[in-house]
């Protein structure tokens, strides 16, 4: 019986394979989102300690601590930065010469097309693996400890900052219905359009000779529009909600302040407790507002990585042959 796994499942081996690199990351993120609570107690510590107990000796050695808090956190996405580069290029060495193979075969297999796509929507998803927009789904998870500790604080701050966190969800979900078609018909149009550009530019002196340049250009151009009328549309309405995403984030921390001001003219809160419940709401929304901002590289990286599955699906890999 063949218990080689089937081919459509060779990305997923490849992820499969680096599951400890990534379960790594997870704690470096882990250990980072707890250092981004070092403002908020260093804030509820200088108003209600330093400051009530005017001792300059206590404010010196918590801004020493926290400096010293603050180098470990930017060592370490440093380190994390480093190490999600390297799995980036990692999974382009496992997966580039097998890109190469398959490529090389559709192209032999079926004239036409454009055979270095294969190996750009590699290079697609390892920027997206290597950029920035992948810590923001490290960070993510981490939401929901920054609304408890803020609902520890007050109850009602809590309750503002959850309503505020939904809004940018409900945004989030806005922009994957409203850019995915679009950006797809632009996806694949541009295909379409390098493969028409690529076809006929090899034969461009051909097309010379029978002076069919004019009409070729102009089939092509054709196309060219529709991908950038696909483009400005999906960019045109995640401009709109990024908009309405940053309006969102201010108008809250603007909201979370005041709340907290009149919570600590009534006594239920400290000063500092207002300070610090400001600063956990603005890191709870960060990574939202984060995977919004990267949600088209996203959508680009997943569909790259999709060609590349239908792409190793349709020709895999050639089992070596036996001796004689």
């Amino acid at each position: 019986m063949d218990m080689s796994p089937s081919p459509r499942s060779e990305l997923a081996e490849v992820l499969f394979r680096l599951r400890r690199t990534f379960y790594v990351l997870a704690a470096f993120s882990g250990v980072i989102n707890l250092l981004m609570l070092t403002p908020a107690v260093y804030m509820l510590q200088v108003y209600d300690r330093a400051l009530v107990s005017s001792n300059v000796t206590t404010l010196l050695m918590l801004t020493l601590l926290v400096v010293g808090l603050y180098v470990l956190m930017a060592l370490l996405e440093v380190v994390r930065s480093s190490v999600l580069i390297r799995v980036g290029n990692r999974l382009d060495m496992m997966l580039n010469k097998r890109i190469f193979g398959a490529a090389f075969e559709r192209n032999l297999r079926r004239a036409g097309g454009n055979p270095a796509q294969a190996l750009q929507d590699l290079s697609q998803v390892r920027q997206f693996i290597t950029g920035n927009g992948l810590f923001a789904f490290f960070d993510a998870p981490w939401t929901p400890i920054y609304l408890l500790v803020t609902y520890l604080i007050h109850p009602l701050l809590g309750l503002i900052t959850l309503i505020g966190s939904l809004l940018l969800v409900g945004l989030a979900y806005l922009t994957e219905i409203s850019t995915r078609k679009p950006l797809a018909e632009a996806n694949q149009a541009s295909l379409v359009s390098g493969s028409f550009a690529n076809n006929n530019l090899r034969n461009a002196e051909v097309i010379e000779a029978m002076g069919m340049l004019p009409a070729i250009r102009q089939r092509w151009f054709g196309n060219y529009l529709h991908i950038l009328e696909m483009q400005t549309l999906a960019s045109d309405r995640a401009a709109y909600i990024n908009g309405a995403t940053r309006f969102v984030r201010i108008t809250l921390q603007s909201l979370i302040l005041g709340t907290g001001a009149l919570l600590a003219i009534e006594g239920k809160i400290t000063p500092g407790m207002m300070i610090a419940s400001s600063i956990l709401t603005g890191r709870a929304l960060a990574p939202v507002e984060q995977v919004i901002a990267a949600w088209k590289q996203l959508l680009s990286s997943r569909a790259a990585w999709g060609r590349l599955g239908a792409l190793l699906g349709d020709f895999p890999a050639q089992k070596p042959s036996m001796p004689l």
